[in-house]
């Protein structure tokens, strides 16, 4: 499996910054894929096909980054493109996995990166997407924690205030709304708020994410009522109370 994705991979150049970021944040969460799996005391059937949705979810990506060298095209989506290169181009053929898993592949990996998930899944493709939703989070906000962020934020630009208004209302932010790197910042305050397991939500208040993103930040006044927000939304999720 593993040889197999690598081995697409090297069709691009991993010298381009972004598509090493891609390839390491695919390996980082299938492995954040299996962590979840485990905390969820699922059989091992489903932990493989949730590592499996891990290493590929993201596979899209590559052409996006080649074709406009940006995570950010409106013209390009990398969840349906990854859905081509498995089923239409027949990657998945190669990966040996019984199809009896394909729809729930494929679904996941449609809805890992909308705003909501589609309506009408089977509770095993639920399942499944929600992992995969929550595990890509989880790994963005480790990320961020450590203080590697390409957005430049700006000294004397607040956050807009539309931006805000969501994160007030405890709700995933539209990337559409994005008006430059504050905004863009903000947008990761917001994850939570989409994040279903509750143990997904333990993972992230005991390794200190937000604080340790936070605290990483130039300018961090900008943010200091999202964090506020985000913390009091973890703490009631925690006690039960969300």
């Amino acid at each position: 499996m593993y040889e197999i994705f690598k081995s697409y991979v090297e069709n691009y150049d991993l010298n381009n910054k972004r598509i090493k970021h891609k390839y390491e944040h695919s390996l980082r969460v299938a492995a954040a894929s299996e962590e979840l799996s485990l905390l969820l005391g699922l059989s091992d059937e489903d932990r493989d096909l949730a590592i499996l949705i891990g290493l590929l979810h993201d596979i899209g990506r590559f052409e996006q980054i080649k074709r406009y060298d940006s995570f950010k095209s409106s013209e390009f989506d990398h969840g349906d493109f990854a859905n081509k290169i498995l089923f239409e181009d027949k990657l998945i053929e190669k990966l040996n996995v019984n199809e009896k898993f394909y729809s729930i592949i494929k679904k996941a990996i449609f809805n890992h990166n909308k705003l909501t998930i589609e309506d009408g899944l089977t509770e095993h493709e639920l399942l499944h997407a929600n992992i995969i939703r929550d595990v890509d989070k989880l790994d963005n906000i480790r990320f961020l924690s450590k203080g590697k962020r390409v957005d430049e934020i700006e000294e004397d630009v607040s956050v807009t205030n539309s931006i805000m208004e969501y994160i007030r209302n405890e709700q995933s932010v539209p990337f559409s709304l994005v008006k430059g790197g504050n905004d863009a910042v903000a947008v990761n305050f917001a994850f939570i708020f989409d994040v279903v397991f509750l143990e997904t939500v333990m993972l992230i208040s005991y390794e200190n994410l937000y604080d340790c993103f936070y605290n990483n930040l130039e300018y961090k006044n900008h943010f200091n009522e999202a964090l506020g927000i985000v913390n009091n939304y973890i703490r009631n999720r925690l006690k039960g109370d969300r």
